[in-house]
């Protein structure tokens, strides 16, 4: 569980300049987090000014409450109607949908690989992860000096 600020962030580069760009500690230590496949979930500390449309990326819903907001929408209420009702956005409750048409109505389902693409998905991590510690290692024995006691 991650507890931190999300805020938003001014940057300035010799390649360009942003006034308002998602930043905080909670965000870089999720995508930090993401980056070693740990599976995590972030409790924001946000001022009383931060857009509402930005704390919606962040919240979590769960199965049931998805699958009655399709359902409601298969029933014929518009999708506008669901969403400024329920206060979702209109992009998500469209994703909603569109997964639960793929799933069969089960939003806990993954999206089910081939035995081909799991095994590319698996190498594909391995890959990484031994490119990260052959580069660990190349800095650690540029380290060590000449003279060192374990060089022969």
């Amino acid at each position: 569980m991650i507890v931190g600020t999300v805020t938003f962030d001014a940057i300035e580069t010799p390649f360009g300049k942003t006034d308002k760009i998602l930043g905080g500690a909670a965000k870089y230590i999720g995508l930090s987090a993401a980056n070693f496949n740990v599976t995590s979930g972030i409790v924001p500390v946000v001022g009383g000014d931060f857009p509402k449309e930005y704390l919606q990326m962040i919240k979590k819903y769960d199965n049931e409450f998805k699958v009655m907001i399709v359902e409601l929408l298969n029933s014929g209420i518009k999708t506008k109607q669901v969403s400024e009702y329920y206060d979702l956005s209109l992009s998500m409750v469209g994703r909603w949908k569109r997964e639960y048409k793929l799933k069969s109505g089960d939003f806990s389902k993954k999206k089910e690989l081939s035995v081909e693409a799991q095994e590319l998905k698996d190498l594909k991590k391995e890959f990484k992860n031994v490119t990260m510690e052959r580069e660990i290692l190349k800095k650690a024995v540029s380290k060590i000096p000449e003279n060192d006691v374990f060089s022969s």
